[in-house]
């Protein structure tokens, strides 16, 4: 059976079509539209080529139609396929519509720049999972043809690009040709792609494997977890297709072999993607930032100051000064707040706690999108898994160093005058055992390692990343304000100050580096040791996580005069206290 005798499973598709006119098409785009449309017309599953073992021959596709009539539509390739291209023909709209209205505006670059995050995600796993998971178990039977690799390669390779084309948008930027002409070579190199995949790929799969086969290894490979884990998948396909349709038809087929309901996982992962991507389209093309949610920002900075200004108590925190469930002794009130408020109104938010709190925050996000564009590239190669393991040992050191600090000696300085709640030592001990786990698949990683081991660390570090920042946002600021309450000010810089030396000097540098401008004046922090732990930190950690969101290895520049200087008095000064205790 030839694609040219049957009808399409992808859709309608011309080789002399595109987003663009044809003309407009470089040579390399127009050759090889011209060989996938020859390679169409003339592909027949029969062709000997294909085939590896005698024993299992393209005879598979009659049982498809008789278990699974609809596989061309409604199989888990077909769905993820049209979610794919409705979103990228929905920024295309959104682009046009940017185009019109001149100059981009804050709202519309974060909108950008959240929804392609979310649409980078789940599109470049699955792309590993195919290429990494799947087409090597289908290749035990027929020989995968290299050009659907190629044109898969192409729209993977305009993922990457548009990543760093978004993330240079700026207020005033107009959508001119840079990315437009870019996201459109995407669209055309991404439908080529899945009509070779569709009508040449999934064909020799129908005939090669049986349903049941197929089932079986879908199961056994567990690639339905693998490519929807920690991503927008789900949401997209159900946006795509429609909650009824999806519910009715799809949802009932799903059903029968693992027995889920819309109510719960589908209903979460549908009203997830509502809120936050698919209102971003909405709001880019209708221009009004209304429609986007809020909370979803494309700029870490800018979440974590909305962050800050929305900190709330706990009811069991407040009010302090009526409330002495929490205290030990008469002789230590909870009566201290009044001189904390006086001094500042923002006393928890510019607290050095809060500061290492938003570093540690931002150094989970900021990890787990860098592991993404990592694991996306499928690169274990020698700097990449040095990078990894030299940035995680900075993140290690200075936040667990944090939180031995905290554990023996901070903590029990406040159970002095305190019972200090047990669910916020619990809190911290959960996320100690996170870091743990992630540190022993940091540990394993080795140059070359399957694409897998990276994505075994995303997922991982996504659990770390999820356990931290809500037993952060637990413990602050109920456990400042419990400082604040029961000590006054200079009683709590004694007891900072006394446990300053056991925290990594990585914490400052980290706190200084992703913190605001007067973090350093909050730490009472001179101009020189400012200087020296920041560039410290950039060269221990930032220049490796610039170097895994490039792709390119990082620079390693020769120190300045300064900065030796610097580095030579710090240790000076470390020997004369060293003598001096």
């Amino acid at each position: 059976m030839s694609s040219s005798s049957s009808v399409s499973r992808f859709g309608d598709w011309d080789s002399t079509r595109s987003s663009r006119r044809f003309d407009e098409l470089s040579v390399e785009d127009r050759v090889s539209r011209e060989v996938a449309g020859r390679t169409l017309a003339s592909f027949s599953v029969a062709d000997p080529k294909y085939q590896k073992l005698e024993e299992c021959p393209p005879d598979k596709i009659d049982d498809w139609v008789e278990n699974f009539p609809d596989h061309a539509t409604h199989s888990e390739v077909a769905l993820f396929n049209r979610a794919h291209l409705k979103e990228v023909r929905d920024m295309s709209d959104a682009l046009e519509v940017q185009r019109e209205r001149g100059t981009l505006e804050e709202w519309s670059i974060r909108s950008l720049r959240v929804w392609y995050r979310a649409h980078y995600l789940w599109v470049s796993r699955r792309f590993q999972v195919t290429r990494s998971y799947s087409i090597p178990r289908w290749e035990r039977r027929f020989h995968f043809p290299g050009i659907i690799k190629d044109a898969q390669d192409k729209f993977q390779q305009d993922l990457h690009s548009l990543a760093h084309i978004f993330d240079d948008l700026a207020v005033g930027d107009a959508v001119e040709d840079r990315l437009l002409d870019a996201w459109y070579s995407y669209a055309d190199h991404l439908e080529l792609a899945m009509k070779l995949f569709t009508d040449i790929g999934m064909m020799l799969l129908y005939s090669y494997f049986s349903y049941d086969e197929l089932c079986t290894m879908l199961a056994d490979s567990d690639l339905m977890m693998k490519t929807i884990q920690h991503t927008h998948a789900i949401g997209a396909v159900i946006n795509c297709c429609g909650v009824q349709v999806f519910r009715e038809t799809i949802l009932q087929r799903e059903a029968a072999h693992i027995g889920v309901s819309w109510d719960g996982f589908y209903r979460e992962r549908w009203e997830d993607y509502c809120e936050n991507v698919a209102g971003h389209i909405d709001a880019l093309i209708v221009g009004d930032p209304a429609y986007s949610n809020p909370d979803s920002s494309g700029s870490l900075r800018t979440s974590l100051v909305k962050k800050i200004s929305k900190i709330a108590l706990p009811d069991d925190v407040v009010p302090f000064t009526i409330d002495t469930k929490y205290q030990i002794d008469e002789r230590y009130p909870p009566n201290k707040l009044g001189e904390w408020i006086e001094k500042s109104a923002t006393h928890v938010e510019d607290s050095a706690w809060v500061r290492a709190n938003n570093a540690h925050r931002i150094e989970c996000w900021t990890m787990k999108e860098t592991l993404q564009f990592v694991a996306s590239r499928g690169d274990t190669s020698d700097w990449v898994v040095d990078s990894i393991k030299k940035w995680w040992a900075v993140h290690m050191e200075w936040t667990m160093s944090r939180f031995k600090t905290l554990r023996e000696h901070t903590i029990p300085a406040l159970e002095m005058r305190l019972h200090y709640p047990t669910r916020l030592v619990e809190a911290q001990e959960n996320i100690e055992n996170q870091i743990r786990e992630v540190a022993d698949l940091v540990d394993e990683l080795k140059s070359g390692d399957d694409v897998w081991r990276l994505y075994d660390l995303l997922d991982a570090w996504s659990a770390y990343e999820s356990i931290a920042v809500k037993g952060l946002d637990l413990t602050e600021p109920m456990s400042i304000m419990l400082f604040h309450a029961f000590f006054s000010i200079r009683e709590c810089e004694a007891i900072v100050k006394a446990g300053h030396h056991l925290v990594s000097p990585y914490c400052i540098g980290a706190m200084v580096y992703h913190g605001e401008e007067d973090t350093g004046a909050i730490l009472q922090l001179n101009s020189i040791e400012l200087e020296f732990r920041l560039k410290e930190y950039k060269d221990a950690s930032a220049i490796h996580l610039q170097a895994l969101r490039s792709g390119e290895p990082p620079r390693k520049g020769q120190q300045g005069k300064v900065v030796k200087f610097l580095s030579m008095l710090h240790d000076s000064l470390g020997q004369e206290q060293a003598s001096s205790a």
